[in-house]
């Protein structure tokens, strides 16, 4: 695959004696680094000229149509211009692994995934052709196989057998590809082979010697220094790799030995002599490319097709690429290390480096503590459980029951909402009529007595009345104020109108008005109904519940509060409106209190795990760290809560923890990693330290500040 020279100079491909080259490799998310020389003739030295030259290798993440966006355009001229670096060329990472597959006498033809943290690349490289696939994200199995599945709908097209996976998550994707059958994957029968960060490192340095010699490089031992950085981050983090990539049949030589890199040791301090001379290098004769192009990796150009699909980057990708370039500037040690023009300023800063140095180291040796992650093959186990959490309980397998902690929020509001019932009502008619006594004898009307008009509309008189008895053939009259029964004009009657007494008969009592009655009128108003109140209470209880169980979580941050396990109870609920009364809005206030009883996930996993022992065969364990809850029912009562569900155990080997911890106490990372894996049911370890202050990649000498944690491969 070619690499343009995009910085437009060309090295003239005439390494230089004792020349000493960097080549960086840019993944999405890191930054990996190499150092490296030529040896030539008998003339190798000691290490104190100046790092000139770089290569960059590239992931396919920072490409648009087969060629570099113009934001990593701009950032790797930015990074060698800050590095004060001659930028040589740059390389696509798959086209680099598979020219380092010649060099060992391999075949090109083959499939490279790079399995990244957020990004996933898939190359086919077969002929000196290359074609490329993305997914943006982790891949899952189903994404590789669909991406692969491109490929094969290319016509005439044979995938090779031969699949190299590399990058963060290499390992891990070539697990899950191992359960499942590769031929449902890739062609039947094919291998997977997966590369750390640091033999890509190497490829890419490959890469950059066959472009500086213009022909393949013969390979001799290498000693590497790679700093990695991830990119969310502006943190460098530098360690000293000590193991050696295959190199191919050429006879290899102590690590050091090429370069005279010692391991602790500043390389611009004391140099020494080299015991060994350097094998000379055959085809020493130097060609140039016959095109304008600078290339790191020989291709057939004719065949070549790198594609990669269209609006890779987006918006985002230039925020998170200039964030990237300020990480990437935290490597300015490189250019520090390796300028010797600036000699009389490297002295002093060489000797505070030695200091700092041995501060760090002796600080890391006497506060830093180690976590060893260790990741061991596991057999899964499901069963069922049946839990009891109450408040100052212990963890009992007998009674089936784990500690709980019992704990309650009060939150108060008042909203406010419209009425929307309808009621008629209005003013009821008045007026004044003459009551007639026919008969011979005074009578007396109490107040509220009814009268009826002989339309059917009833009043009641105001007050009581006496109406003396008949004189001759004239009636005794008395004069008394009524009101209508009901309001609306339907009262308002017209002088002159005759009326009855409702339990009287007409001929013995009777009424007459003389003057019209006024006063009476009708209207709608709004007012408030049950369904009005009801509905304002449900939804600002709803809304002071939610506020409530915020409350008990931030209360309760350590511990597990399911939403079956709270309770709510209203303390206080109070209208301004009652129901029926006239208004256009109203106002409630509500108090409530959410009370919950909660419990640690952690215990409830020891728990399960300590009653999944019993399962375990006497050569494996229940830890609670491998243990998944799959199904989870609750049921709260008056003072506990009921956990039913199922779960999964994955049983991992039984560690001497106390031993090992003895045995790995002040190695290096290799040599403890190396010991551990003698257990062959171990298959991965790696290295947390706290604080990270460790550069020499050794733990501590006090076993006491090494825990071990076993996690289950799934």
């Amino acid at each position: 695959m070619g690499v343009k020279d995009i910085f437009g100079k060309f090295l003239n491909h005439e390494p230089a004696e004792g020349a000493n080259y960097l080549s960086l490799t840019l993944t999405p998310d890191k930054i990996l680094a190499s150092i490296w020389r030529i040896a030539i003739d008998t003339a190798a030295k000691n290490i104190t000229a100046d790092v000139d030259q770089v290569v960059f290798g590239l992931s396919d993440y920072w490409f648009e149509g087969g060629k570099p966006t113009k934001e990593t355009t701009d950032i790797l001229k930015n990074l060698a211009q800050e590095l004060e670096l001659d930028a040589q060329a740059f390389v696509p990472l798959a086209a680099s692994i598979a020219h380092s597959l010649s060099l060992k006498g391999e075949s090109k033809n083959a499939i490279f995934i790079g399995a990244f943290k957020d990004y996933t690349e898939v190359s086919l490289i077969k002929n000196g052709s290359a074609i490329s696939s993305e997914h943006k994200g982790k891949a899952t199995i189903q994404d590789i196989s669909r991406l692969i599945d491109k490929f094969r709908e290319i016509p005439d097209q044979i995938l090779p057998k031969h699949v190299v996976v590399f990058g963060d998550n290499a390992l891990e994707l070539k697990n899950e590809l191992g359960k499942k059958k590769e031929h449902s994957v890739f062609e039947e029968g094919a291998t997977i082979e997966t590369l750390t960060n640091e033999e890509v490192a190497h490829c890419i340095a490959y890469s950059q010697a066959a472009d500086v010699l213009g022909s393949e490089p013969q390979l001799g031992a290498v000693s590497t220094l790679i700093a990695t950085q991830e990119s969310e981050i502006d943190e460098g983090k530098v360690q000293e790799l000590q193991e050696k990539p295959e190199m191919g049949k050429e006879e290899l030589k102590e690590p050091g030995e090429e370069f005279d890199f010692k391991e602790g040791k500043d390389v611009l301090e004391n140099p020494v002599s080299q015991s060994q001379e350097d094998e000379k290098l055959a085809n020493g004769n130097l060609t140039s490319p016959s095109t304008n192009d600078e290339y790191a990796v020989e291709v057939n150009e004719k065949a070549h097709g790198y594609e990669t699909p269209a609006q890779k980057l987006q918006e985002s990708t230039g925020t998170k690429k200039e964030s990237l370039i300020e990480s990437i500037l935290t490597l300015n040690w490189v250019s520090k290390i390796t300028k010797g023009s600036k000699k009389k300023i490297l002295a002093p800063i060489a000797v505070l480096t030695i200091v700092i140095l041995v501060i760090v180291y002796i600080l890391g040796f006497t506060i830093t503590s180690v976590k060893v992650l260790v990741k061991a093959s596991s057999r899964p186990i499901d069963d069922t459980f049946d839990v009891t959490v109450a408040q100052g309980a212990a963890l009992d397998t007998l009674r089936s029951r784990i500690p709980g902690e019992e704990t309650a929020a009060t939150v108060k509001d008042s909203s406010q909402a419209q009425a929307t019932g309808i009621k008629k009502t209005g003013n009821n008619s008045k007026g004044e009529v003459k009551v007639f006594n026919w008969t011979t004898s005074k009578v007396d009307f109490d107040a509220g007595t009814v009268i009826i008009s002989k339309n059917g509309i009833k009043f009641e008189l105001n007050s009581d009345v006496e109406i003396a008895s008949r004189s001759a053939s004239s009636p005794g009259e008395s004069l008394v104020g009524v009101t209508a029964q009901e309001f609306g004009e339907n009262g308002n009657l017209s002088a002159g109108t005759e009326f009855t007494f409702q339990q009287y008969d007409e001929l013995l009592y009777s009424a007459k008005n003389d003057i019209a009655f006024s006063g009476g009128d009708e209207k709608e108003i709004n007012i408030v109904t049950k369904k009005d109140q009801d509905d304002l209470a449900k939804t600002l209880e709803n809304s002071l519940t939610q506020k409530a169980k915020e409350e008990l979580k931030q209360k309760v941050t350590d511990k597990e509060i399911l939403d079956e396990s709270i309770e709510i109870k209203v303390l206080k609920k109070q209208f301004d409106k009652d129901i029926d009364e006239e208004a256009t809005s109203f106002m409630l206030d509500m108090e409530i209190e959410a009370s919950a009883l909660s419990f640690k996930e952690e215990t409830l996993k020891e728990f399960l795990a300590k009653i999944s022992k019993d399962k375990a065969e006497d050569n494996l364990e229940s830890l609670p760290d491998n243990i998944e809850i799959l199904e989870l029912d609750v049921t709260r009562g008056k003072d506990t809560l009921n956990l039913e569900g199922k779960y999964r155990a994955y049983l991992v080997p039984k560690i001497n923890e106390d031993s090992i911890r003895s045995t790995i106490a002040g190695k290096g990372q290799k040599s403890a990693r190396q010991l551990i894996k003698q257990n062959s049911e171990i298959s991965d370890v790696d290295f947390i330290f706290s604080p990270n202050l460790i550069i020499f990649s050794s733990l501590p000498k006090n076993k006491d500040k090494i825990s071990i944690k076993v996690e289950a491969i799934k």
